[in-house]
């Protein structure tokens, strides 16, 4: 049954609330920061403290909601049994190379972009050239890019990381060694990176997803957080991260959403209140489609009501209408795209794998 209420794929069992609110949360600001950019908005801009680039980084709250939700579902999967490796990439082409095909083909055939771009972007080979920012046909395809770099080698890194200490450890030395190959980003010099040093530069995000995922669940942390008192505490800290978020750097952020992701899984507290709204898991059911369809819907529809309304309003009322006009059609395209394409796509993938494993039917879980 086609609800309004929640957009998952997830089993009923195995789908949490708060994700979902910290996905929509990401994806909002994304959108955000790409109004933004079409907008003539100065106060988003003004000085060192570039208000525009932190909504940017809503990016980077997926990608270290991703290591834990990933690590949360297959904790009991066992994915680095022999064979069952298979099954974890199998369900992650099936939850996100339709859509992205999909996509892709709409921009080789209604964008001018051409079919060879096209080819390399739906494979994922486009990250690999160092003209990729301008060979990849979606704006967005880069941080698909970083996700899959990271989806590639998951089974060395379910396998090898089985405690805290060793999660913390694998994030000191992902986040220290990176500094040796690559610049760190975003840079002031002007030039694009290539994907590949993004992958390099952004997987350090990830790790802090998977280090959260380990704290979490220990025993120790949840003894802390039982109490009235305590729980008072996580909600001041919530809003001590979410206000911290104007205030620290690109990598800073990712201590920020760690902190924030790790707080809002403690129960009973306002935070996860907050993160439970129904508006915001809905936009988190749908972050993906809303993710690659947004630009799309800000190219057909947006930008012409903009110029439209450009006469009589600009700057930040501007860029609040464009925000809504984005936000409101995009989701209810990307809500019709998941019902009637990724979800029967996804569940009958899901019964394949299935039949191919029928001694695992009762490993079937989110995609």
């Amino acid at each position: 049954m086609i609800s309004l209420k929640t957009a998952s794929i997830a089993e009923p069992s195995k789908h949490v609330d708060f994700i979902d609110g910290l996905r929509g949360i990401a994806v909002l600001m994304v959108i955000i920061y790409h109004s933004s950019i079409h907008t003539h908005t100065p106060y988003l801009y003004d000085g060192s403290l570039s208000i525009a680039e932190v909504f940017s980084s809503g990016v980077t709250l997926f990608f270290v909601l991703s290591a834990y939700t990933l690590f949360m579902s297959s904790h009991s999967r066992r994915e680095t049994e022999l064979g069952q490796a298979f099954l974890f990439y199998a369900r992650r082409m099936l939850r996100i190379l339709p859509l992205w095909w999909m996509v892709c083909l709409f921009y080789a055939l209604f964008m001018k972009r051409s079919f060879g771009d096209a080819a390399l972007s739906m494979s994922f080979a486009v990250g690999f050239l160092k003209d990729a920012q301008s060979r990849c046909v979606s704006p967005v395809g880069w941080t698909l890019f970083v996700e899959e770099s990271f989806y590639l080698f998951f089974p060395i890194w379910i396998s090898f990381i089985t405690s805290t200490w060793r999660a913390a450890l694998a994030l000191a030395i992902v986040y220290f060694g990176r500094s040796y190959y690559v610049p760190t980003w975003p840079s002031d010099s002007g030039v694009s990176p290539d994907f590949l040093s993004l992958a390099l530069t952004n997987t350090y995000f990830f790790f802090v997803g998977i280090l959260v995922w380990f704290v979490s669940r220990g025993t120790g942390f949840r003894r802390i957080t039982e109490s009235a008192q305590a729980k008072r505490v996580v909600d001041l800290v919530s809003i001590a991260c979410v206000a911290s978020v104007f205030f620290t750097s690109w990598d800073g952020r990712s201590a920020v959403w760690g902190c924030l992701l790790l707080m809002a899984t403690v129960e009973g507290t306002m935070t996860r209140k907050i993160l439970s709204n129904r508006l915001l898991t809905l936009a988190g059911g749908l972050c993906y489609g809303i993710y690659l369809l947004h630009h799309l819907v800000e190219h057909y529809f947006t930008h012409p009501v903009q110029y439209q309304l450009r006469e009589y309003i600009n700057g930040e009322a501007e860029l609040l209408i464009a925000f809504v006009v984005t936000t409101l059609v995009t989701t209810a395209l990307a809500w019709c795209v998941f019902n009637y394409f990724e979800r029967p796509i996804v569940r009958r993938g899901r019964r394949w794998l299935v039949s191919l494993r029928p001694e695992k039917a009762t490993a079937r879980g989110s995609l």
